[in-house]
């Protein structure tokens, strides 16, 4: 009798082990329900380029999860011929549960059509630990900071933009 409630035990705590490692997974893949949508061009506003005169684009990023997200502080451009990192300009931050942020990005000079990709993470706990656990190793072993192996793969992106 004994050995039957180990058992059963054993075969329990594997079972609640397998549906916290898919509970897990699902939410690292709900970065693909965040929308990244170009808006339009505006001019410059006042000291985010210094005094250049520059326009730049306007994009929405949306949340249609139940859970709250994180920007990882920058973001892509995307071109055919080179993705290079930038810092973001305008709101940038927390992207609440259902909500709606603005972002305001360079535009690349020499490119036809080119398009942003802005890695968001979510804010639960276990987000929060793997990802502490990550930057923690790349900081030890000297990785770039805006590695887009890391980042940017499976990252919101928006549809391309020619202007």
């Amino acid at each position: 009798m004994p050995k039957r409630i180990i058992i059963v035990t054993l075969a329990i705590a594997i079972c609640w082990l397998f549906v916290w490692l898919m509970w897990v997974r699902a939410q690292m893949r709900s970065g693909s329900q965040i929308g990244v949508t170009f808006i339009g061009v505006t001019n410059n506003v006042v000291g985010l380029l210094s005094t250049s005169d520059k326009a730049l684009a306007v994009f929405s990023v949306t949340n249609s999860t139940a859970s709250p997200f994180v920007d990882r502080g920058f973001y892509y451009v995307e071109t055919s011929a080179s993705v290079l990192p930038y810092c973001p300009l305008g709101s940038a931050g927390t992207l609440p549960p259902h909500g709606c942020r603005i972002i305001l990005t360079r535009i690349p000079t020499n490119a036809a059509s080119w398009r942003v990709i802005v890695p968001y993470s979510q804010t639960t706990l276990p987000s929060q630990i793997v990802g502490g656990v990550r930057d923690a190793l790349d900081h030890t072993l000297k990785r770039p900071s805006f590695d887009f192996d890391r980042y940017g793969k499976g990252a919101p992106r928006s549809d391309w933009v020619k202007l």
